[in-house]
């Protein structure tokens, strides 16, 4: 759920690339940098703070709270990079929608990732009652839940011997990421402004 909640770094940034939305973004409309840079630097950004928001949360749960991930630190690293990356490219996607405010997006945002975390589980037993419900009956659901795909990434690391079922989910967030990101790339390129 935190990484999931971390969007809003990269929508915060998109919506500050955007003269319609904000100050900041009239007069970056005007600066010597191409949009493309802008929006890749702020995506690095917003993909660096999650990553690290991340990385305080797994310290302090196998530190603080005494959780081992046994040998698999490298994986365990590997997850927080590719859950931090889809949150982004999701984020990214959601700070792209065009017509909306900036509060609208972030109140989105806070939305979708609460609704997907509910899905997947992440609300107590009644919730996890009804995510074993959907992986069994509904399976496309929660393939396509990015929410249940970054909390399989800790289930692989725990429960399996083998790294197959982790790369095959590290596999679909990082479609669903390039996904994300082609069709933010779309709506960001179709918006012209009339006037400021």
């Amino acid at each position: 759920m935190t990484a999931l909640m971390a969007m809003t770094f990269a929508v915060t940034t998109v919506c500050s690339t955007q003269a319609n939305l904000s100050a900041l973004g009239m007069r970056r409309s005007l600066a010597p940098l191409t949009r493309l840079r802008q929006l890749m630097g702020g995506f690095l950004a917003s993909w660096l703070c999650t990553f690290c928001s991340l990385l305080v949360a797994l310290l302090y749960i196998h530190f603080v709270c005494r959780i081992s991930f046994g040998s698999r630190w490298a994986a365990t690293l590997l997850a927080i990079v590719v859950a931090s990356f889809a949150s982004n490219a999701l984020g990214t996607l959601l700070g792209s929608l065009p017509k909306l405010t900036a509060g609208t997006k972030i109140g989105l945002t806070t939305a979708f990732s609460c609704a997907l975390s509910l899905l997947s589980g992440l609300y107590g037993s009644g919730a996890m009652a009804l995510s074993d419900w959907i992986q069994r009956n509904a399976p496309v659901v929660a393939t396509i839940n990015p929410t249940q795909q970054v909390t399989n990434l800790f289930y692989d690391i725990l429960y399996y011997d083998s790294y197959a079922p982790f790369f095959r989910t590290v596999g679909i967030l990082l479609t669903m990421a390039v996904l994300a990101l082609a069709l933010a790339t779309v709506f960001l390129r179709r918006q012209r402004y009339a006037h400021l």
